[in-house]
């Protein structure tokens, strides 16, 4: 069975204004040769704006997390979502675009102030033709979605047969090479949250404990929560460290980790268990993926 048939392509793509614009050469004076010099301006000082790109970052965490990790098969901004995940995030993405609409309108309504305040700000740089209409405005603004699959076309069969053959042959080598490369990033990415995980809990070299945050808890029960869909590469051994991990963190949050020094150690030495078996597990595969923290 293909990967492809526990699971879709999915394409998100967001668009939103761009503020920053060229300045030209003749506004510029400097003691250099212009063609080296090159000066942007923001058209727009827009509080709303900077709400809306966080915003996006977040939906496309949100993905990240959701959905498996595939990044020499797929361009950015398209995602491998298992099919019992499907509906989640299909949901989700339509809260997503809900909330979204309403940043935009908040923006679209300062729209107007924002352009005056501009022609302040920017003086002799200020250039109405920068500006759309409102109208047009809310136009530049939107979360296209869209489920894609993948494969050779079977029509391709009857008009060129040889290339048909060729290409599916091609496909095939490309989705055993995805299936590797599949493990080793969800192994990684499981290897991470465990070593941070055992370096937080364990003290520091005073003895005293060391700080984390809440989210330390939460990405980690993220990744034991949605393991099992995200499992498409049906890899056992990953999965039987999983589920220590699950039984180890079972009814363990933030404030019993910060509050009880004997969990801490619990937690450090299980985990310190976990990492030696996965250790094995990343170096088996030949090379080391390693991410940087959000």
């Amino acid at each position: 069975m293909s990967i492809f048939d526990k699971a879709f392509c999915l394409s998100v793509t967001f668009s939103r204004f761009g503020i920053d614009r060229k300045v030209p050469t003749s506004a510029v004076t400097v003691d250099a040769n212009k063609k080296r010099i090159k000066v942007t301006k923001a058209i727009l000082e827009s509080k709303t704006l900077e709400e809306i790109r966080t915003f996006d970052g977040k939906v496309a965490t949100y993905l990240r997390n959701r959905t498996v990790p595939a990044s020499t098969m797929l361009r950015d901004g398209v995602y491998l979502i298992a099919v019992e995940a499907v509906d989640d995030v299909d949901e989700a993405l339509i809260q997503f675009g809900k909330d979204r609409s309403v940043l935009v309108s908040k923006f679209l309504t300062e729209y107007t102030a924002l352009i005056e305040q501009s022609k302040k700000d920017l003086n002799g740089l200020f250039n109405e033709a920068d500006y759309p209409s409102a109208a047009a405005m809310e136009s530049k603004f939107g979360i296209d979605v869209k489920y894609l699959t993948f494969g050779v076309p079977e029509a391709l069969a009857d008009v060129a047969p040889e290339i048909f053959k060729r290409e599916k042959s091609a496909a095939q080598q490309r989705i055993r090479d995805q299936v590797e490369e599949i493990v080793l990033l969800m192994r990684a990415s499981f290897k991470q949250l465990v070593d941070h995980m055992i370096d937080r809990l364990t003290p520091g070299e005073d003895g005293k404990p060391k700080v984390f945050h809440d989210s330390m808890v939460k990405n980690f029960g993220q990744y034991l929560e949605t393991f099992k869909s995200r499992n498409i590469a049906d890899d056992v051994e990953l999965s039987s460290l999983v589920t220590q991990a699950q039984a180890i963190m079972a009814g363990v949050d933030t404030k019993v980790l910060k509050s009880q020094k004997d969990v801490r150690e619990y937690g450090a030495k299980s985990m310190t268990t976990i990492k030696a078996s996965l250790d094995t597990l990343v170096t088996d595969k030949g090379r080391t993926i390693s991410f940087e923290e959000e």
